[in-house]
């Protein structure tokens, strides 16, 4: 028997999370790019990597009584740029969690080198020049890992989408000598040449990882990687082409030990605009040959601030006479008559945004007309409230798009999102998957967002029967209404036993990226749990390729260990199993990327419990 969770007398089903950010010394908000657990001192308490694209990185250091310290100036120094997806990997085979930061490329397609920051006694030295991983011309997103020639250390291929001038360095590298060397076997015509992130699993139970590679808009595939290169096989899966996969997470979802995919989907881009709170609206406008705007009235001065990453201060018209603002950010007065009246101009033929006063209506105006497409995010704050919001030329577009979720059936995998209960539209970036509850089934967590602010985060927890129920409010963790959703990282930071929820809330360009960090902890219940830190000697240190089955009271369960990476996240490497009311588990096997069958028994739970490969 599976213990429910814990019902409240009053109303219903009680929380699974709790906010405990500030009391955890963590506060930040800004642009974000993901997050990364790993453990930069080996004292087994996970710390946090946040790469927080331009700004500068956090380190936060798990001091042990619930409470985080930054340590990232001292170690890293004050070092920003533009900074994407990045994971902790023990790449030397030393025993400690070297970082990996991938680096990317602005509009203009500047230079931003990637970082390997090498630990030694938890102190970090950036050597990725002297490693041959510092790849300059790259627009970097995301690294993946696993030992792709068996000869116990760790390869990697990083991943980019593509410049402008053509220069390319994706592909796979391997280890050789005191560096790594790239093999040139990333094939030009593989959508790994343009993937934001992939994943690794043994899709066909033979033992070898299979790679699931995804792009933004481009098309999910999965590939057969040996020594001869990458041979996709997707079709043989029956995956179809999706396009806007956002984030996917793997894992046994129906208990029959085979891997399963769910893929968090996108429906955009779309116009949207937004007022949370009284005194300011945030707004992406993408009319796609058309133009799109809106009305509304405030009484004083006005602020506009609009995304200066894909927008100048020349394609803004201000009042009928089309004058340019000095900046992007500007300040318009509704008394001063140069603000009065709309630019002339021919919808969706001229570009530009228009931005005017109509002082017979008392209403500001506000369109975007675009030819391309392109869109225009703006944040507009007001000294008085802001009111009689009204849009023009378009209607909400936000409709989302179905997850979904593929089982593994007969070798290929199915589409059971409708049975499974999860065909319904969501705006979700980042997903992730782990037991909650406890209850020995995995569930998944969605960090959502729209263009233009956020939209509540989703948990779906499993049933145990091949169906998930919607958590209210997230489980606790429905999210912030700043910024925009970004992604999830799961870690148990405090060594209860329980899964916990990193979220970053900085997605995209300003300025509408100001979202905070969050840390929610797990409240935990009566349910049992056990976690392992696998450790290799023949096989790579780190034991990616590994795969563990755990069997107690009756129930099987799988895990794979391929690093916990997904969309410029990384969860916790270690793997959990929840347990359920079981206190000892009957059997763990593990499988090493050497060969070598490792057999353990009689094992109590509630222990975080280290395997080394014999």
């Amino acid at each position: 028997m599976i213990l429910p969770l814990l019902l409240s007398a009053r109303c219903g089903p009680a929380p699974l999370f709790e906010e405990v950010t500030a009391s955890a010394g963590i506060a930040y908000a800004g642009q974000s790019y993901g997050a990364a657990w790993g453990d930069l001192d080996g004292d087994g308490l996970p710390d946090l990597w946040v790469p927080n694209h331009g700004n500068r990185p956090n380190l936060y250091l798990n001091v042990g009584d619930g409470t985080f310290a930054d340590v990232g100036p001292v170690l890293v120094g004050q070092d920003k740029g533009d900074v994407h997806g990045a994971v902790w990997i023990d790449f030397d085979n030393d025993g400690d969690q070297d970082i990996v930061e991938i680096g990317g490329a602005g509009g203009d397609d500047s230079l931003t080198s990637n970082r390997v920051f090498v630990n030694t006694l938890g102190l970090l030295e950036d050597r990725a020049g002297d490693l041959g991983l510092d790849l300059p011309a790259g627009r970097g997103r995301t690294s993946q890992w696993w030992d792709w020639n068996g000869d116990g250390w760790l390869d990697v291929v990083v991943h980019n989408i593509p410049r402008s001038d053509g220069l390319d360095p994706a592909d796979l590298f391997i280890r050789s000598g005191a560096g790594f060397v790239a093999t040139g076997l990333l094939p030009e015509n593989t959508a790994n040449r343009a993937s934001t992130f992939a994943q690794l699993a043994d899709l066909d139970d033979d033992g070898d990882l299979e790679m699931m590679s995804h792009g933004w808009p481009r098309p999910n595939r999965v590939y057969d990687v040996d020594l001869q290169g990458f041979v996709d096989v997707t079709d043989v899966y029956g995956l179809p082409d999706l396009i806007d996969v956002r984030d996917a997470a793997l894992g046994d979802f129906n208990g029959d030990l085979e891997i399963d995919v769910f893929l968090a989907l996108i429906d955009r881009p779309y116009s949207q605009v937004l007022q949370a709170v009284q005194h300011e609206i945030r707004s992406v406008l993408v009319p796609n040959e058309d133009e799109h705007g809106f009305d509304f009235e405030a009484d004083g001065p006005v602020t506009f601030e609009l995304d200066s990453w894909n927008f100048s201060r020349e394609d803004v018209f201000i009042g009928a006479a089309a004058v340019n603002p000095e900046s992007v950010t500007f300040g318009l007065d509704p008394l001063d008559v140069a603000t009065h009246g709309l630019a002339t101009r021919l919808p969706g033929e001229d570009l530009g945004a228009f931005i005017g006063f109509d002082p017979a209506q008392n209403a500001w105006q506000v369109r975007f007309s675009s030819p391309l497409r392109k869109r225009l995010g703006m944040a507009i704050s007001g000294t008085a409230p802001i009111s009689l919001l009204e849009l023009v030329g378009f209607t909400d577009g936000a409709q989302g798009r179905s997850d979904r979720l593929f089982v593994r059936q007969d070798g290929v995998l199915s589409d059971r999102t409708q049975q499974a209960g999860l065909d319904v539209p969501t705006e979700c970036e980042s997903v992730a998957a782990g037991d909650f509850d406890n209850d020995a089934d995995l569930d998944l967590f969605l960090v959502c967002t729209g263009p233009a602010g956020q939209v509540p985060n989703r948990l779906y927890l499993n049933r145990g029967d091949g169906t998930f129920q919607v958590a209210p409010l997230a489980g606790g963790a429905s999210g912030s209404n700043l910024g925009r959703g970004d992604a999830v990282a799961v870690a148990d930071y405090d060594a209860d036993g329980f899964l916990d929820l990193f979220v970053t809330n900085g997605q995209g360009s300003p300025p509408l990226h100001d979202g905070p960090h969050q840390l929610f902890r797990n409240r935990g219940n009566p349910n049992h749990w056990l976690q392992i830190d696998l450790e290799g000697s023949t096989s790579n240190r780190d034991g990616i390729g590994a795969r563990v089955t755990l069997t107690s009271g009756g129930t099987r369960q799988i895990r794979q260990q391929v690093g916990a990476f997904h969309r410029v996240a990384q969860d916790m490497k270690r793997l959990h199993f929840g347990l359920g009311q079981e206190t000892v588990v009957d059997e763990i096997e593990v499988a090493w990327p050497s060969g070598v069958v490792q057999t353990l028994h009689a094992v109590a739970a509630d222990q975080v419990l280290r395997i080394v490969e014999p």
